[in-house]
């Protein structure tokens, strides 16, 4: 996400800041960076790529298939991460009706 920043580089806690004000809305995420740019798209790759490059995969793999049988909440952590929330859900429904 930082190659879209002027300064070439978010710290940590300006990325935290960034994930928690981020919002979803009808043209898609919004994430603005420490210099103004809106980030929404790069923020979306990056979820992307840590739900599909990272043990989440195959959690959400077994989510989907427990899913099934019993109700499934996603709370705290990145799930209180609006982007991410979202994400997740088209992820676990794609996978729930594939199955």
């Amino acid at each position: 996400m930082s190659n879209t920043d002027s300064s070439k580089m978010i710290r940590p806690s300006q990325l935290r800041e960034i994930l928690e004000t981020a919002t979803v809305g009808d043209n898609g995420i919004s994430a603005i960076a420490p210099d103004g740019e809106d980030i929404g798209t790069e923020l979306e790759n990056a979820i992307h790529s840590w739900m599909k490059d990272s043990p989440l995969a195959y959690a959400l793999d077994d989510v989907s298939v427990k899913a099934r049988r019993s109700k499934v909440t996603l709370c705290g952590g990145a799930f209180a991460i609006a982007p991410v929330q979202m994400l997740i859900k088209e992820r676990l429904l794609k996978l729930y009706s594939r199955k």
